[in-house]
């Protein structure tokens, strides 16, 4: 028997069950495919705006994801893949002046570091927190000088993909995702500031 339980969002967040259908295992119908943004609502509980610890917790499963997503890569990584990410880091002047366009770029990178390194479980779990990573980003990249500072910081994630350095690939996307949780909380050290 597989218990299939289908749930909305009621007010304060609080879940409440739309259905409970049993079905037998003869009856189902098994996808080949998840879908991520089902997903990631399965996450939003884990995701709550303004909540230090959640947000630490956020970033760094972020880091953990995105460093593997790129140690993956530079061993997987290709010229055409190389070319690919490098192109990501031209941005038009409309699209670095505003923090919700940047945060969507930035993420798109990130995606693409995912695709190249292969890993179909590994990027859903990317592209389930994704969204709640996205509207996370807007806060710390509030300032253009930190979005170019955030945009910089590609360069050398994709400079040890190309030379196929796992470690150091790892390492500088987890030291990326963390630098962004630094930024937002120095924005919340300043807005309490007297």
């Amino acid at each position: 028997m597989i218990t299939i339980n289908t749930v909305r969002s009621g007010p304060a967040g609080k879940t409440k069950p739309i259905a409970l259908k049993k079905i037998s295992a003869a009856d189902a119908v098994v996808a080949d495919a998840v879908n991520a943004s089902a997903l990631g609502d399965v996450l939003l509980p884990f995701c709550a705006a303004g909540d230090a610890v959640k947000n630490q917790d956020l970033v760094d499963a972020r880091g953990l994801i995105e460093g593997e997503l790129a140690a993956r890569a530079a061993a997987r990584r290709q010229k055409a893949d190389l070319d690919r990410l490098t192109a990501m880091l031209v941005l038009t002047p409309e699209e670095l002046a505003d923090a919700a366009t940047y945060a969507k770029r930035d993420l798109e990178f990130h995606r693409e570091v995912a695709r190249v390194a292969g890993n179909s479980f590994l990027a859903l779990m990317h592209e389930a927190f994704c969204v709640h990573v996205e509207k996370f980003l807007v806060q710390p990249l509030r300032s253009r000088r930190k979005r170019e500072d955030a945009l910089a910081r590609h360069r050398p994630i994709i400079d040890a993909i190309a030379a196929g350095d796992a470690d150091r690939a790892r390492e500088l996307a987890r030291t990326h995702a963390q630098a962004c949780l630094c930024a937002a909380t120095s924005n919340t050290r300043r807005k309490l500031a007297p």
